[in-house]
């Protein structure tokens, strides 16, 4: 397998192929793929806790569905308050979100593989 500098695939646990995302650049609608299935084993209910910890509004999540692939996506298109309240879409502040909400596990699986 040739990695890019800066660039780490997924770890061999994870089903389907590897997917490289650069390590240390912000996310966009390229990765979200790969943002959705570090999430896929959240709860709905830790779904909305993260969309909102990233900035995005509770009436906006409610009305999602499917629930994990509309927040990924509205959270990398920048919707709602995405900007000001996480900043730029990043595994960063993904797993800082994860945090917030006590999803710890989640976010030091990502931070394991991205940073």
């Amino acid at each position: 397998m040739f990695l890019l500098l800066g660039h780490e695939p997924l770890s061999s646990a994870d089903s389907g192929p590897p997917c490289k995302v650069p390590r240390y650049s912000n996310l966009t609608m390229a990765d979200h793929f790969t943002v959705t299935r570090h999430l896929r084993d959240l709860s709905n209910e830790d779904l909305i806790g993260v969309g909102e910890a990233l900035g995005l509004y509770y009436p906006h999540l409610r009305k999602m569905n499917p629930l994990l692939e509309e927040l990924v996506a509205a959270w990398l298109n920048r919707e709602d308050n995405v900007q000001s309240a996480s900043g730029d879409p990043s595994w960063a502040s993904l797993s800082k979100a994860l945090r917030d909400i006590g999803q710890s596990g989640t976010a030091d699986k990502i931070a394991k593989v991205w940073s």
